[in-house]
This record gives C-alpha cells, structure tokens and sequence, in this order.
C-alpha cells in the first residue's frame, strides 16, 4: 500500500544569504527578494488606493446628504420666513382699513369713541406686526441652525477624513517583516513551481 502524496510538496530550494524564507527560514536571493519588496509594495498600493476611493466615495455620499438636508431646510425656513411676513403685512393692512373704515364710521358718533377705536385698532397692528416680526426672527434662528448643522457635518467629513488618512498611513507603515512574511510563503511556493 503507497503512503499518500502530500498536496503541496516541499522540494528543496535555494536561497542568497541576504533574506531568510519566512516558509523554510532558507535565505532568498537578492533578485527574489526584491521582487517580493516591489510586489508587497504594489499590493499596499492598490490597498491604500481602493480605502482612499471608498472613503472619498462615502464623504462626498454624506457631504451631498448633509449639504441637500441643511440648504432645504434654509429653504423652507426662508420661505416661512417670507410667507410669515407677506401675511402679517396682509394682516395689518387689512386691519388697517377696518381701523379706517370704523374710525369714519364711530367719528359721526363721538371724536373721542373713534380716536379711542383708531388707536386700538393701530395696536391691533403693531402686535400682528411684533407676532410677525417674532415668527420671521424664529424662522431666521431655524435658518442659523441648519448653517450650523452644515459647519457641524463639514466638520464630521473633515474628521472622517482624518481618519481615512490615519487607516491608509497605518496600512503603509506596516512592518516589511508581516509583508514578506504574508508574501515569502506565496515566493517560496512560486520557487517550487521553477
């Protein structure tokens, strides 16, 4: 009965004395271990560059949300803010001309009814105006807010990328030893198959 063949065969090899095989601690020769350098180095390259592409992609994702949500609401505030003041202007003018038309009405009555009736009426429209004017100032503190939360996300991206340049300056200060050692056994097993 033959013993079974293993599946990956060891067959002997020879290294230089300038690098040790992290597979069989034999030293590999200078060209071999030069090619294994300029691999790990193109693989923590294209590594680097692939995390700097996902996280450039997710930042400009979030900065687009972040940035769409903040100028919609500035939109919509601006807007309430317009809307606000064109009705109290409505508001007051409407007030107004019944002040008027009540004042000419009352003024056949008594002088002192009517002056009584006009300035009740012109406080009337100074309190819509005030209402109003404090409605437009809320919607312009609505507005500040949503310019903070833009400077607040702003910030969160430049975190963000901080980060990212943080994972990509630790992926290429990697020791070469773990390098060559992830790579040695993948050259050793190259060295068999010449």
């Amino acid at each position: 009965m033959a013993l079974a063949e293993p599946a990956l065969r060891l067959e002997p090899h020879v290294h230089s004395l300038s690098e040790t095989c992290p597979t069989c601690d034999q030293p590999i020769p200078n060209e071999k271990a030069k090619e294994i350098r300029e691999r790990a180095a193109a693989m923590e390259k294209r590594l680097a560059d692939a995390a700097d592409a996902r996280a450039a992609e997710k930042i400009a994702e979030e900065k687009a949300q972040i940035e769409g949500a903040a100028q919609a609401k500035v939109d919509q505030a601006e807007r309430e803010k317009a809307e606000a003041v064109e009705k109290a202007n409505a508001e007051a003018a409407t007030k107004i001309e019944a002040a008027r038309t009540e004042g000419q009405k009352v003024a056949e009555a008594s002088f002192v009814s009517r002056v009584a009736a006009a300035e009740q009426s012109r406080t009337d429209a100074e309190k819509a105006r005030a209402d109003a004017e404090t409605v437009a100032a809320q919607k312009i503190e609505a507005a500040q807010e949503a310019q903070k939360q833009l400077e607040a996300a702003n910030d969160k991206v430049q975190q963000v990328e901080a980060e990212r340049d943080a994972v990509v300056e630790g992926a290429r200060s990697r020791s070469p030893r773990s390098v060559r050692q992830g790579q040695g056994a993948s050259a050793c097993q190259e060295g068999l198959g010449e």
